[in-house]
């Protein structure tokens, strides 16, 4: 470790009202330090403290000196090996001595987020900036690994040329920004150790930039990376100029050694090596040269951005290669390189020496949109993957590939659905009239082909290769006795649900990005029934692009059209002669192995399977919906959910997964079904009890209530809906009510259950609130009871004993806080007769509470997402009302797991009611402070709520047609609760619930026991 401490403090004049800051800069060099300091405001009376990662022993002196030339800092620390900073950023002693309390921490942005993770938690009431560190920083997905993502003020990155832009820009626009281009060049000139004299010029010269990919994994040769360099530098000769060599910053390498010894001998002497050291940007800001030219540095952007000169890239498949041997970095690596690649010229466009050599960067970087609105590029951010599908970018952009071909539905658009045909189920009731009484309509579509096969084969009549979509519906209007008018009126129902279903696909169209990228042409190569009209109205129309033609025409071969199938095969055939491209230069992608793979091949194309979603999701997650027979709505819920979750077959981590591998999966595909399957059931239930006022209680009814109130205003939502209020409630805002009474007060655990983990204090206020407890505990430390301690078993009747001789004193204090609330509740009940309470469920206490506010008049029923015996016994003694929806037994062995997912984490909690004249029945809640920020739980909520989007768009007001039983639509969530693999487990561990008035424990793992042994 390497320590210095001469940086002076700046003076801080006793007559200037300034507060000085205290900084924590992190940072791996002088590009990341001035990208610090200029992230943000830095006054001339902040201390700064520097934390230099990554850095060589031989490279602290020159550092060291940059840092002080740019700004000067407290102190600057050094750690230089991976082991040592493994250890000493788990140290909070260390990080403590390092900077105590500091008010903003600035660290650069990469993939190595337990970085982040490890040091931002020592520093819990810090402010954060992110910055940029290259081009890691624009990796896709950043920002959601990052646990104090609620402290991050800022993300600041160059975005280079306004055309390199952090695709999560788009998540969080309102963080994510710009760095100031001329505070940064002031900063550069100011770290320049050696500036040369101003005149100095090197325009015949291109600087290549060495990048050490071999030493990146195994997947590059140090003599392959060589070749490849050797290759371009032999070019950028051959046009006239000299090379002057870059060694890699802070690695030594013997890479030119390699280079030297694959150039011609002619060759070797207009090749320099420069200095090793200092940043490539510094020595160009004082000695500009022609172009610079690299695989696929950061510089590459730099140099153009700051210094308007151009950039070219050495054609190379290097970074894939390298990106499917590192899982953590392969959809950042595979998004840069399609990025970069689309936007800046290979060596093979460098213009002769004399001529202006930015021409062709700039036409091509301009002629295409910045990265962040690049639909293609926002496609291969859409969600991980890992070596599987970067192998097909790569077989995609190949020198040995000159044109792709690709499917089309399952490939580059899907429906929701497991099986395409599922999407006819949704067409039952609207053609109920049509088909004879209780008989669906989606049988006879499903068995269509072999009635016609069959119908031909009697005929001893040949069938045609491709039958159309007005074939098939004439066939049916025979044999169901439609005349023209119903026939039509079935076809153009089956064309609209297409319409509305069918979407993009986000990992075709990102290997549809990467064909782009490599300025290959590509065309649709389908089987389908549908004619031109119809195949553009469903699916070509959701395409972002349309492939063309030489002659400008959509470029799409379908079966119908050729009659020619690529499930026989003959397709291939007829395409390639059309193309006019050898058979072998054409790759075919798809999502079948036989018809798309394997026929493909034997037509002599080049063949590549991107799976389809459900056939991925089979293969992934096998155990998930093993043995559960499906009903109506199942396969179409599913569809929704393996459509979205496996649109990319490559999600990483799923081998030791029951649901998903990170958070927001787990809310797409096992929170999102079970909340919708449970708002749903509420709306009809309402309804068929009669019920006029639903009254979701505060918090766990947050989420519910949303999506009710979107449900309601759909087509098809039931008759006679209730009115939907939200109703603010907890278990300290309604203990008051049962405490009134000293009755009540002496068995409060018969209202809420009490956990002895918990303290006296805990107990107390969030029970009776903080003056009560205030007031109680002389009494209770009295009686041998350390406010601080946990309660424990062996003396838990003995506390309860305590509270029962206070009894009075408690209902008199109580007494004011239970009118307030009985006020309210009365007011939330209002005229209605027939109210119900909607609440996540278990205990029932607000159900109980609302009824003990109106004395008994009306009655006020009880929906819940899932119930307990004594609730229900509760109701039964006193003529209440009880539904739940769930009678899942895994539910109940982690109930504060079920709200963790449900209810968002920013909700505060409601204390309690005071008055207020102004307030409808004149007293109002009084809410407690917001929570305390949970990365996993926002998570969990983005996939519900993405997974409930999803649904209105893709469904529409067909959602009300996803019929079936309680334990489909919570299937993937009981899953998940009795039987999480480690995966699950991992994914959820790091989240924190609060649960005081309930149990002494924070991680969420606590109140989930099957998840905290899978994680082991």
């Amino acid at each position: 470790m390497s320590t210095d401490k001469t940086g002076g403090r700046a003076h801080i004049a006793a007559d200037r009202q300034v507060t000085a800051r205290k900084r924590l800069f992190v940072v791996t060099g002088a590009f990341s330090f001035i990208n610090a300091l200029i992230s943000g405001r830095v006054n001339a009376e902040d201390h700064i403290t520097v934390l230099v990662l990554f850095c060589g022993r031989d490279q602290v002196r020159d550092l060291t000196r940059q840092i002080r030339m740019i700004r000067k800092v407290d102190q600057i620390r050094f750690l230089h090996d991976p082991e040592q900073y493994r250890s000493v950023l788990n140290n909070r002693d260390w990080a403590k001595k390092l900077c105590s309390a500091p008010d903003e921490v600035r660290m650069f942005l990469t993939h190595q987020t337990w970085l982040h993770n490890r040091l931002f938690k020592h520093y819990p009431n810090a402010r954060i900036t992110l910055y940029e560190e290259g081009l890691a920083s624009y990796y896709p997905g950043l920002v959601d690994r990052i646990h104090a993502w609620d402290r991050v003020d800022a993300v600041r990155t160059h975005n280079y040329l306004g055309r390199h832009v952090p695709v999560d820009t788009n998540l969080h626009p309102d963080r994510f920004g710009g760095i100031d281009k001329a505070a940064f060049l002031r900063s550069l000139a100011a770290s320049t150790l050696e500036p040369a004299e101003p005149d100095t010029r090197d325009l015949d010269a291109v600087v290549v930039l060495e990048q050490y990919l071999f030493k990146k994994g195994e997947s590059v040769s140090i003599d392959e990376l060589a070749a490849e360099y050797a290759a371009a530098i032999a070019q950028i000769i051959q046009r006239g100029y000299r090379v002057l060599y870059k060694p890699h910053p802070r690695e030594s390498t013997p890479l030119l050694d390699h280079i030297l010894g694959q150039l011609p001998q002619g060759h070797r002497s207009r090749v320099e090596a420069l200095p090793g050291g200092g940043m490539v940007e510094q020595r160009l800001l004082a000695r500009p040269a022609a172009a610079v030219v690299a695989i696929n540095s950061t510089s590459l952007l730099t140099v153009p951005h700051f210094l308007d000169i151009p950039a070219y890239r050495i054609a190379s498949d290097a970074p894939l290669r390298v990106a499917s041997g590192l899982p953590v970095e392969t959809r950042g690596m595979v998004w840069n390189h399609v990025a970069m690649t689309a936007r800046l010229p290979d060596v093979s466009a460098l213009p002769d020496p004399g001529e202006p050599t930015a021409a062709p960067m700039w036409e091509r970087i301009h002629a295409l949109p910045p990265t962040d609105r690049d639909r293609g590029l926002q496609a291969l951010a859409s969600s991980d993957f890992g070596a599987d599908y970067a192998g097909l970018v790569r077989q995609v952009m190949s020198e040995d590939t000159e044109e792709v071909s690709f499917d089309l539905f399952d490939t580059l658009v899907t429906r929701p659905a497991h099986e395409g045909a599922d999407l006819w189920w949704l067409l039952d009731k609207p053609l109920r009239d049509t088909v004879p009484a209780f008989q669906r309509f989606s049988d006879a579509r499903r068995t269509v082909f072999s009635r016609m096969a069959a119908d031909a084969a009697l005929a001893q009549e040949e069938t045609p290769a491709e039958t159309s979509l007005t074939e098939l519906y004439a066939f049916l209007a025979r044999r169901l006795g439609w005349d023209e008018s119903q026939r039509d009126q079935a076809m153009a129902a089956e064309l609209d649900l297409e319409t509305r279903a069918v979407v993009l696909r986000e990992a075709g169209w990102g290997l549809v990005a990467a064909a782009q990228a490599a300025q290959k042409p590509w065309f649709v190569t389908t089987d389908t029934y549908l004619d031109g009209e119809q195949l553009d109205r469903i699916a070509l129309s959701k395409l972002p692009d349309l492939p063309l033609d030489a002659d400008g025409q959509p470029a799409v071969y379908a079966s119908a059209a050729f009659q020619a199938t690529k499930a026989s095969g003959a397709l291939f055939g007829e395409v390639a002669a059309r193309r006019g491209v050898p058979a072998q230069q054409l790759l075919h992608v798809g999502d079948k192995a036989d018809h798309d793979v394997a026929n493909a091949i034997a037509a002599g194309w080049q063949g590549a399977q991107l799976p389809a979603p459900a056939a991925a999701a089979e293969a992934a997650l096998p155990q998930l919906w093993q043995d559960v027979r499906h009903e109506r709505g199942t396969g179409l819920v599913r569809g929704l959910v393996e459509s979205h979750v496996f649109d990319n077959p490559d999600r990483l981590d799923l081998d030791e997964a029951m649901v998903g591998a990170d958070p927001e999966t787990i809310g797409y595909a096992a929170v999102g079904p079970a909340l919708l399957g449970w708002t749903r059931w509420l709306l009809t239930e309402a309804t068929g009890r009669g019920i006029d006022r639903l009254l979701f209680c505060s918090r766990d009814g947050y989420r519910p209530l949303q999506w009710a109130q979107q449900l309601a205003a759909l087509d098809g939502a039931p008759a006679g809906l209730p009115q939907m209020h939200y109703l603010f409630s907890s278990r300290t805002a309604i203990m008051p009510m049962f405490s009134a009474d000293p009755a009540r007060a002496a068995y409060t655990e018969f209202v809420h259950g009490l956990n002895p983990n918990n303290t006296p204090r805990t107990v107390l206020e969030t029970r009776l609130g903080t003056e009560a407890a205030a007031r109680l505990l002389p009494s209770v430390t009295a009686a041998g009871f350390a406010p601080e301690r946990p309660i424990g078993g062996p003396r838990r009747e003995e506390f309860l004993a305590v509270l029962g001789r206070l009894a009075d004193q408690i209902a008199e204090h109580c007494a004011p806080a239970a009118d307030r609330a009985e006020r309210y509740y009365r007011h939330a009940v209002g005229e209605a007769e027939r109210p119900a309470v909607v609440d996540l469920g278990y205990s029932g206490s607000s159900q109980r509470a609302v009824n003990l506010a109106v004395g008994g008049q009306p009655k006020v029923a009880g929906l819940y997402f899932t119930t307990m015996e004594h609730n229900t016994e509760y109701a039964w003694i006193n003529d209440l009302e009880v539904a739940e929806f769930s009678q899942e037994p895994a539910f109940f062995t982690a109930g504060a797991l079920l709200e963790w997912l449900i209810t968002p984490g920013f909700l505060p909690e409601c204390e309690g009611f005071v008055d207020d004249a102004d307030a409808p029945g004149g007293v109002r809640p009084q809410l407690g402070a917001t929570p305390q920020g949970d990365p996993i739980r926002d998570q969990v909520g983005r996939g519900a709520e993405r997974f409930f989007a999803d649904a209105l768009e893709r469904f529409g007001a067909d959602v009300w047609q996803l019929v079936m039983r309680p334990r489909l639509w919570t299937h993937p969530l009981a899953q998940l609760f009795s039987q999480p693999g480690r995966a699950d487990a991992m994914a959820l561990g790091a989240g924190r619930h609060d649960d005081r008035a309930g149990a002494a424990y924070e991680s969420i793992l606590d109140y989930w026991p099957a998840g905290k042994k899978a994680r082991g």
